[in-house]
């Protein structure tokens, strides 16, 4: 026993420490910050636009599959598409909706994902206006996507009566989503 104890206080300074050298390093941090979509921070950044996209991506996707699924709009696509998109964008979603599935679900993929949003900067923003700079892919939904990835999505706070399922989580609605090659983006977009 007096060996294991001699061995211990070996690498001691008396005080019954480990000197700091010796110590193993302390573990990764694993902290990481969850955004809360349904609110609205004071401060709109990147990240919470990029959460928000997020979410809408994958709502979106859903109902896709669901369209899919009944081979066209049924009562579940309808109020989740309602929910995510706002006029003028959603009547003109709704109108090439019913065109695919006049035409047999043409140009749908067979099994779609969602589609991918990489926001690249907020371009403005107020407490009920979202106007952001992104990359976004459709090709998970299309099998020849429509547009180019570049361009600006605007946002605005959603209607509550136009979610009266509770379909989308966020706060948030689209109302314009164009390629960078089309875009007509007034100074203040927001105001």
């Amino acid at each position: 026993m007096p060996l294991v104890l001699a061995a211990l206080l070996a690498g001691c300074d008396g005080s019954g420490k480990r000197p700091e050298s010796t110590l193993p390093p302390p573990p990764p941090s694993t902290t990481t910050t969850t955004i809360d979509v349904a609110k609205v921070p004071a401060t709109i950044d990147v990240a919470y636009v990029q959460a928000v996209m997020n979410s809408l991506d994958k709502v979106t996707g859903d109902a896709v599959r669901v369209f899919v699924a009944q081979r066209g709009p049924n009562k579940e696509w309808y109020e989740t598409f309602r929910a995510v998109f706002d006029e003028p964008f959603f009547s003109s979603i709704e109108r090439d909706f019913g065109s695919y599935a006049a035409n047999g679900l043409k140009p749908l993929r067979p099994s779609p994902g969602n589609p991918m949003t990489t926001v690249k900067r907020v371009v403005d923003s107020s407490p009920s206006c979202i106007v952001a700079e992104i990359d976004r892919t459709y090709s998970a939904l299309y099998t020849t996507p429509p547009g180019r990835p570049e361009g600006f999505i605007q946002l605005r706070l959603k209607k509550q009566d136009r979610d009266v399922a509770a379909r989308n989580s966020t706060n948030w609605a689209i109302v314009s989503d164009v390629d960078a090659q089309g875009a007509q983006i007034p100074e203040d977009p927001c105001k």
